[in-house]
């Protein structure tokens, strides 16, 4: 595993940052833009990419060739089970199925993590254990989770792992408090943290890597970020929240990347090729405000 800072394809990142690839199906133009300008690492959610149905199949397709890109590159491909936005939907994972499959295509993943039990931190160590027990590490290595309202105990207990995720980040009450917490422990160990893409957060904590499908959620919103924050270029909304200076400045960098505010206002997927730009360009920036304890590793 690399130790950032590290290049790639131009651009020099403090840490992992992963797109994260949150539905079944992507635009054939976003996913040629993620091939011709890859992201460090990408996150593939097993929920929704299982090659499961003729239409699911072509979808994993596409995504095969991103993976062999990332991959082929030196970049990371995680495959998350997808835990959190079953939960969210009120469905479930078959972890066989899910184990299944993370043995037919372990040459596609770096890592893959935890079939996790969102506010089940015994659980989600039995379907730790069951993995590890269906011999997936010696395919490919395990992520365990530990979810910010578990008690820390759960936490030292994979302290024997190297490279550990953290989720229920978002939406959680104090969650900088309790990341504060956990980096207060000095624990020697890589930290992932899951739905983060909150430039403050990732330069208080220091992680080894972050997902966020953030630059796919403010798109569908007709949102999108820059350094300043995010604005909305729907058109009534435009008129209101958009100065004169700032609406330049937004259509030079839209020019920088190819497109235009007018394809901003009107096309999802030019805010979505937007966002994934500015993104990555304010990923890069980052310059992290303490040198955590667990500086040996990071």
């Amino acid at each position: 595993m690399l130790d950032p800072p590290f290049d790639w394809y131009g651009r020099t990142y403090p840490f992992f940052y992963f797109i994260a690839l949150s539905s079944a199906v992507v635009k054939v133009e976003i996913m040629q833009t993620l091939i011709d300008d890859p992201p460090p690492g990408v996150l593939f959610s097993y929920k929704y990419i299982a090659p499961t149905g003729r239409k699911m199949i072509s979808s994993f397709k596409e995504k095969r060739a991103l993976m062999d890109k990332i991959r082929d590159s030196g970049g990371y491909v995680m495959m998350d089970s997808g835990a959190f936005s079953a939960y969210q939907s009120g469905e479930t994972i078959n972890l066989d199925s899910y184990i299944a499959f993370i043995k037919d295509y372990s040459e596609l993943f770096s890592v893959v993590v935890n079939l996790d039990v969102i506010n089940d931190p015994k659980q989600s160590a039995v379907n730790l254990k069951r993995m590890e027990d269906a011999g997936i590490n010696a395919y490919v290595p395990v992520m365990p989770v530990f979810h910010l309202s578990s008690s820390l105990s759960y936490l030292t207990r994979m302290s024997h792992y190297d490279w550990i995720g953290i989720g229920g980040i978002a939406g959680q009450r104090n969650r900088n408090f309790k990341l504060g917490k956990v980096s207060s422990l000095g624990m020697p160990n890589r930290f992932h943290l899951f739905g983060v893409s909150d430039l403050e957060d990732i330069a208080a904590f220091h992680p080894y890597s972050s997902d966020s499908t953030t630059w796919l959620r403010y798109s569908a919103n007709g949102l999108i970020r820059s350094g300043r924050g995010r604005f909305s270029v729907g058109e009534r909304e435009r008129e209101r929240l958009l100065s004169p200076a700032m609406e330049a400045e937004l259509s030079k960098q839209a020019v920088e990347y190819g497109l235009t505010l007018k394809d901003l206002i009107d096309s999802n997927v030019a805010r979505i090729i937007y966002n994934y730009k500015m993104t990555l360009d304010l990923v890069s920036a980052i310059r992290f405000k303490r040198v955590p304890k667990r500086q040996s590793l990071f």
